[in-house]
């Protein structure tokens, strides 16, 4: 298997959210793009069920500059709860297939809903799989 260093977000490390920092100066590109999921709101931020493949999720993918890949994962891996053989994670990493765009497809790293943890699928959904849009309608309605 080819070295998979592109990461796809879809909430707070987005660009012009609170978590864009770790990201920033650690990628090569960027770019509009979706993959197949279902969106929850956890309040501040999404989940997102990756292996839920009845919906489409809207985000970015970054290509993570391979100098700095190690770097930006831990830190990543860290603000998302992401502890390999742990009994508790807030979200799992898996690979996924992204649609950019321009209409490529590439492999990329995404943060899950942990297949153990199901029983949050009763959080409210986000039909529109679009975080931006949806905090921006939320703001809308109570701003």
């Amino acid at each position: 298997m080819e070295f998979v260093r592109n990461v796809f977000v879809y909430g707070t490390l987005m660009r012009d959210f609170g978590g864009n920092w770790i990201l920033e100066g650690n990628f090569l590109s960027w770019e509009k793009a979706t993959a197949k999921g279902t969106m929850f709101s956890m309040g501040g931020f999404p989940m997102c069920d990756m292996r839920d493949e009845s919906n489409i999720v809207r985000g970015e993918v970054y290509e993570i500059d391979l100098r700095r890949w190690e770097q930006t994962l831990a830190r990543l891996d860290q603000l998302e709860g992401y502890r390999p053989g742990s009994n508790y994670m807030l979200y799992e990493r898996i690979l996924v297939e992204v649609t950019t765009e321009s209409g490529e497809k590439k492999q990329a790293w995404v943060y899950t809903m942990p297949e153990k943890d199901q029983d949050r699928r009763e959080l409210p959904s986000i039909p529109s799989g679009d975080w931006r849009e949806h905090t921006r309608r939320e703001y809308n309605r109570h701003g």
